[in-house]
């Protein structure tokens, strides 16, 4: 074990961690800044890795619940588990004290699909309504495609095969630092 890289902070490791990874989508790099600016706020982001133990990051669990929701929670507690296995895999630590540490996407148990007869309602009212009457075949196409709108963005006229009632979805559109940019889709 290097004794030294046991010094390290865990918001130093996270950086270190970062800082090696290539490839990185746009939103994934979001993301590891939200974790970043997060653990900023607590204890546990500046304590030394070689002195964390599970209760500390137990602890540190019992205040985020305070404030953020279970899958951000989570998408977290995931990162952070990461960068834990890659101070393992440096020989930095032994062990991962995030090892035991989850929790539930309680935020997305409560979630219903919206019923058919809600759907058309809204899209009646869009429909009509003069200020969304514009949106409303992109708000039609979303619902009864399970697009994200990213996607729906993403799509020309190629990507349409009305004969064979086909959408191809190979890319989006995303804005990244208000620049818009077309990407490959999130996943395959």
């Amino acid at each position: 074990i290097d004794y030294c890289a046991g010094e390290t902070t865990v918001l130093e490791l996270i950086e270190r961690y970062i800082s090696q990874k290539q490839g990185v989508r746009y939103n994934t790099k979001v993301g590891y800044n939200v974790t970043v600016n997060t653990l900023k706020q607590y204890k546990l982001g500046y304590m030394e890795i070689g002195k964390i133990k599970p209760e500390h990051c137990e602890d540190w669990l019992v205040d985020m619940k305070k404030k953020y929701r279970g899958s951000s929670i989570q998408t977290q507690i995931s990162l952070i588990k990461r960068v834990f296995e890659y101070a393992i895999d440096r020989d930095y630590v032994i062990k991962n004290p995030f090892r035991g540490i989850t929790t539930d996407r309680s935020d997305s148990k409560n979630m219903e699909a919206i019923s058919v007869e809600d759907m058309n309602r809204f899209l009646e009212f869009c429909s009509k309504d003069t200020n969304s009457a514009h949106c409303y075949d992109m708000i039609y196409v979303l619902f009864w495609t399970g697009l994200r709108a990213s996607e729906l963005c993403g799509l020309t006229l190629d990507n349409i095969d009305m004969s064979n009632r086909l959408i191809k979805v190979e890319k989006q559109l995303q804005c990244i630092n208000h620049t818009h940019v077309v990407l490959p889709t999130k996943t395959a």
